[in-house]
């Protein structure tokens, strides 16, 4: 039928569950009054899979408004046979990662698949959530990353059945198709310090300087998003799971203070 493609013939030991024709027909030959009712015909229509690899830039194993997807990403596609969490073998398929993050695999076959994300130099896994180590729960936006091996970001077999596959509406696709398989990746690097009341004014950390709390700090990203904290109650702040990038920070001028001269000394953590 049109938009289907025939089944493999001849399968497993059964023959009343195979599908028998080759190249579109079956020879079948009959004695007299013999009935042969063994004679069927599989056909599947054609899957595809995706979604996203993006930056988790809060670590909380969820897609969040102005979290990038990130771009020229390896991905890999294993198929999964029995179900039980590890590849059949090397993969079938590799692709990367577009301009946004997204990735696609078209043209499969029913079956069961794992989808493997080659890390980036400056990133890892990040957290995962209830839904992440089934990716059949069709829950879109989430990580499904869960096994990391040998460099490779791993989720568990995902299940794709010929019309059984979200609606659209659900991932933007149709039933044949899968887009709801997605990774989130942390950055391995942080920036952060100390903010302290410069009794004297010459810019360097001294003796007897002590930290301000509850200074305003904000780190903006390379995608231009913004994140801000406030100094503890030693004067210290940080944000970590950064990837690699040219970040600012700017610091909020606490009321009655001005801010010390930049850059003095020759010590730059003082």
């Amino acid at each position: 039928p049109n938009g289907y493609f025939a089944s493999t013939a001849n399968q497993g030991t059964d023959d009343t569950k195979d599908s028998d024709p080759v190249s579109g027909s079956v020879s079948v030959t009959l004695t007299a009054g013999q009935s042969n009712t063994t004679v069927d015909a599989g056909f599947y229509q054609k899957m595809n899979l995706g979604n996203l690899v993006w930056f988790d830039a809060n670590n909380n194993g969820l897609k969040d408004a102005n979290e990038p997807g990130i771009s020229g990403v390896t991905v890999k596609l294993y198929l999964d046979a029995n179900a039980d969490n590890t590849p059949d073998g090397a993969a079938v398929s590799t692709t990367t990662t577009d301009a946004n993050g997204f990735y696609s695999f078209t043209g499969l076959t029913p079956n069961n698949y794992i989808v493997g994300v080659t890390l980036p130099s400056g990133y890892m896994a990040t957290a995962t959530t209830t839904n992440s180590s089934n990716p059949n729960s069709d829950t879109d936006n989430d990580n499904n990353g869960v096994t990391t091996v040998s460099g490779e970001l791993r989720s568990n077999f995902i299940t794709l059945a010929s019309g059984s596959e979200p609606a659209t509406g659900v991932d933007g696709d149709g039933t044949n198709g899968n887009l709801t398989l997605d990774f989130g990746l942390k950055g391995t690097g942080s920036i952060g310090d100390f903010v302290w009341f410069d009794l004297n004014g010459d810019g360097i950390q001294t003796v007897g300087e002590t930290g301000l709390a509850g200074v305003t700090v904000t780190l903006t990203y390379p995608s231009g998003a913004t994140v801000s904290t406030t100094t503890d109650a030693n004067g210290a702040y940080l944000f970590s799971n950064l990837i690699p990038g040219s970040y600012s920070v700017t610091f909020t001028t606490p009321n009655g203070y001005f801010a010390s001269t930049a850059n003095q000394g020759t010590d730059d953590t003082k």
